[in-house]
Parts: C-alpha cells; sequence; structure tokens
C-alpha cells in the first residue's frame, strides 16, 4: 500500500469522525455500550496537538504529538476527553504513544491551571484485515518477571477492532451502516446477497472504501458522484458483471492470440465496446475465425 493511499486514508477517516454525531455515536457505543448517554449536543472541540516543554537539567526542549482527533463531552455533569486514533495496520509500540499522548495532555491541564483533572481516554479504531490480538498492551511489548506481573503498572488504549465490534450497540443508523459494511467487505466471497439492504450515504461509501482498501466500492463512490446514497448491493451486483465482463473479453484475446498471431488495437477496441450478445457470439464462432476480418464481421 502506497504512503499516498495512506495519508488519504487518514485525512478521509479524521474528517469522518469530526462530525458530532458520528464521534458521539461511536463514543456512547463503545465507552457506554449503546446506552444513549453521549448526546451530539455535549460534543465540544479540543486542540488535538498535545505540546509541552521538557527541562531536562541542562536540555531543554519542546515536545509535540498530534492525536487524530480529540473532543470534550459532557456526561454525568461532569467533562471527559476522548481521542480517537484511526489504525491501518497494526502498531506495536500503540500503547507507548497513547501513553505519551495521554501524559501530554494531562500536562498541558496542569500547565492551563485546570482545577480538576479530565479524565483523558484514547479510542483505537483498527480497520486491518487481519484480527490485532497481541502486542497491544504494555505488558505484551516489555518482558515483565512472572512475579510482579500483579503489580505491574500495565497501559492498554481502547481497541475496537470493526471487524469484530457489535454494530448493533450503535444508536445513529449512518455510523452503525458503516460498521457494517466494514464487516460485510471483509467477509465477501462474490455473493452479494451479504450486501442485501445495505445503504451507505456517500460519504459513509467513501470512507468505507480507502479504510477498507476496496478498489470496486472506492470506484462506484467517483462513479456515482451525483449520488447521496450507495445501495451496496445493486452497486456490487454491477462491479461484478462489468468484472466477468472484463474477464470474458481478457479470454478471448488470449485465444485469438493464440490462434491468430497478433490481434490489432482496432480489434481490441471493438471488443472492448461489444455487448454481451456479440461476445457471446464471437465465443460460439472463435474456432472458426481464420482472421481479423472474421472478427469484425461478429462484432457488427
Amino acid at each position: 500500500m502506497s504512503i499516498i493511499i495512506d495519508t488519504k486514508a487518514n485525512a478521509i477517516s479524521r474528517k469522518y469522525w469530526k462530525n458530532n454525531r458520528r464521534f458521539s455515536a461511536l463514543c456512547d457505543a463503545v465507552l457506554f455500550h449503546g446506552k444513549g448517554l453521549v448526546d451530539e449536543n455535549s460534543v465540544l472541540q479540543w486542540d488535538s496537538e498535545e505540546t509541552t516543554v521538557i527541562d531536562n537539567q541542562d536540555l531543554i526542549y519542546q515536545k509535540e504529538r498530534r492525536r487524530d482527533l480529540i473532543r470534550e463531552i459532557k456526561v454525568f455533569d461532569s467533562s471527559i476527553l476522548v481521542g480517537i486514533e484511526n489504525q491501518q495496520y497494526k502498531d506495536k509500540s500503540m500503547p507507548l504513544r497513547d501513553m505519551e499522548y495521554t501524559f501530554l495532555n494531562y500536562e498541558n491541564q496542569s500547565i492551563n491551571s485546570i482545577k480538576a483533572y479530565m479524565p483523558v481516554f484514547m479510542i483505537v479504531l483498527f480497520y486491518g484485515e487481519h484480527l490485532w490480538t497481541r502486542n497491544f498492551a504494555l505488558s505484551d511489548i516489555v518482558e515483565v518477571p512472572e512475579e510482579l506481573k500483579d503489580v505491574f503498572n500495565d497501559w492498554k488504549p481502547i481497541l475496537v477492532d470493526i471487524k469484530k465490534f457489535d454494530y448493533r450497540l450503535i444508536k445513529d443508523k449512518e455510523v452503525r451502516d458503516c460498521f457494517k459494511a466494514i464487516q460485510r467487505i471483509y467477509e465477501w466471497d462474490g455473493n452479494n446477497d451479504i450486501f442485501e439492504g445495505l445503504v451507505l450515504s456517500r460519504e459513509t461509501a467513501l470512507f468505507v472504501s480507502v479504510v477498507t482498501h476496496c478498489k470496486e466500492l472506492e470506484e462506484l463512490v467517483e462513479k456515482y458522484q451525483e449520488e447521496e446514497e450507495i445501495n451496496m448491493c445493486a452497486s456490487f451486483d454491477q462491479v461484478l458483471k462489468r468484472t466477468r465482463g472484463e474477464s470474458k473479453i481478457e479470454t478471448l484475446i488470449m485465444i485469438l492470440r493464440k490462434k491468430l498471431g497478433t490481434i490489432s488495437e482496432e480489434i481490441i477496441n471493438k471488443m472492448n465496446q461489444a455487448n454481451d450478445s456479440q461476445l457471446n457470439e464471437l465465443s460460439l464462432e472463435i474456432f472458426d475465425i481464420q482472421n481479423e476480418e472474421d472478427i469484425i464481421h461478429i462484432l457488427s
């Protein structure tokens, strides 16, 4: 996967979750198991850049870190800070990164003379194809003697592996369908019935396409730029039909090249422009073809 694609995915992910309705729905599902305790009107802006000046005897330096997104949420008559980190790939340094982010946040709260520290929670959204089952807690990457494990001060961010998260906990339909679509794409085996009834907003479809690297869906989003919604089942039917057509043409070209030796670009273009009926006729007559004129006659 190229750096350009990763950059695009990170930018689209940040933009997607900046929406307060989506952010509140995610936090309610992850932190409160979908009890409806987080309202979008309770979500407040917060600077995602954490900066502090560290005085280490003779060395003074500034430390800066930026979360993908962080918001203040009013809940239970109190304020909490919730950060989101979007992850395409497993990162064994994640607990260290979270410790650093969180330390800098508390440090900044102290510098800004906040009377009562707001607790900080970090949600790691993992979109990768395979399950993230290890190297997520600090104890996974630090060798702790067995005798000290009970007293070891472990650190473990909140991991949400979207592939196995129970999307039924999500109250907001758009976010619920987003999680459902990601799971369905990873489960997809060519049978489009798996997408039955699943309709995504265009922004959600774009987000899902880039975090799953689903080229078929990304092409559909680009193709239907004027559409506000993408019907997943109908759209993937079109993709599968087109893919089968392309595969059929490639097979015919391979057979004709073997039979005639070469095929001109003109013939290839005509085949790409042919309809299903013409391609079927070409398939039936292919072994009787002697030259390119025969192909032109069949496709006319």
